[in-house]
């Protein structure tokens, strides 16, 4: 590893322990009693909070699931070059040959 790599991975893990107090402690300043209502459900384990953020991301993945197969463009991130690389094909108007088939035209 090279030293830029190392250095971005500590200033990755350096902004996400200084974000997280952080957060919680502007969420404190702004509405204490519901942060307080917050940290005591929070305080009741880990498996009833895993359970009910599930639900929320178990929705949201569906959703955007049905979204992508409701769309008949592309999107963005899941645009691939070959049937493996992604879930919807490459668009012919945005390839390598079309743009310069567009340049020598100009």
């Amino acid at each position: 590893m090279t030293i830029s790599t190392v250095l971005i991975w500590f200033l990755i893990a350096t902004a996400i322990v200084v974000a997280i107090p952080s957060m919680w402690m502007v969420c404190y300043a702004l509405a204490p009693t519901r942060t307080q209502d917050y940290r005591d459900t929070a305080s009741c384990g880990v498996i009833p909070n895993l359970l009910i953020g599930l639900i929320p991301a178990v929705v949201t993945f569906f959703g955007v699931a049905a979204i992508l197969q409701a769309r008949k463009g592309p999107a963005v991130g899941l645009v691939g070059f070959g049937p493996a690389a992604g879930a919807i094909p490459f668009p012919a108007q945005f390839s390598v040959a079309a743009s310069k088939e567009r340049s020598r035209s100009k």
